[in-house]
């Protein structure tokens, strides 16, 4: 029993090790993504909950955003934080109140919507 024992563990510890390469694909793979959302975008369409979001959005690379507003804008749910692409159809971004929410996402061309909830989706058009 015991062999049998030693004998899974060292087959389970030799198949961790092969598992890293793969890991690293997907590291590549979002970092391509997050490359895709890096740069300025402009809200063009906004269902009602829309109020909530920024006009303009700002990803940089490194995972930080900045939203530019004027003084008299109202309160927007994102203001400055950091984000997080965590797959083709998932995203990350903190909120202003420094919560860390996943949203479902979608780029078209030079277009993303963030779907907030299944009644509120929001487009931004990436600005050259």
């Amino acid at each position: 029993m015991r062999i049998l024992l030693i004998i899974t563990v060292l087959f389970v510890l030799g198949a961790g090790q092969n598992c890293s390469a793969p890991n690293h694909n997907i590291k590549q793979t979002q970092k391509e993504m997050a490359t895709n959302i890096t740069g300025f975008w402009q809200k063009v369409f906004a269902d009602d909950c829309g109020r909530e979001y920024p006009n303009t959005l700002e990803f940089k690379d490194k995972g930080l955003f900045f939203t530019h507003k004027a003084e008299n804008d109202p309160y927007t749910v994102w203001d400055v934080g950091t984000y997080s692409v965590e797959s083709d159809t998932k995203i990350k971004l903190s909120t202003s109140n420094d919560a860390v929410i996943s949203y479902s996402y979608g780029i078209s061309g030079d277009h993303i919507t963030f779907v907030i909830n299944p009644h509120c989706k929001i487009t931004y058009k990436k600005q050259k």
